[in-house]
């Protein structure tokens, strides 16, 4: 009588949509979203994303003087933390400056 073991996976799913950042802000967490400040040399925000098929595993933050720009910080990795302050920049009086997120998901999605 010959034994037989059968094993599986534990599966994954197919995933071909990115996350969804619901919404970035300047500022800390708690203080809703600034819209001036005195510093000119460093910038903080926070963030809201999910992934409804698979998790998001990586954030990337940078900071643009145009709207979605990376031109002030290039994209750094934030790992899973979703609160970043960014020190040493130069920072120009009277300029508009933009946090910009990127969120990554378990399928390399963007």
């Amino acid at each position: 009588a010959g034994l037989v073991v059968n094993a599986s996976s534990d599966g994954f799913i197919i995933d071909l949509t990115p996350p969804i950042i619901v919404n970035v802000r300047d500022g800390p967490r708690g203080f809703g979203d600034t819209k001036a400040q005195q510093s000119t040399s460093f910038m903080q925000g926070h963030w809201e994303a999910y992934d409804p098929e698979s998790r998001i595993e990586e954030y990337r933050i940078a900071i643009g003087s145009v709207l979605l720009g990376f031109d002030v910080m290039d994209y750094k990795p934030a790992g899973q933390q979703q609160e970043w302050l960014a020190n040493n920049l130069n920072l120009q009086s009277s300029k508009t400056y933009y946090f910009v997120v990127q969120a990554v998901n378990g399928a390399g999605l963007s």
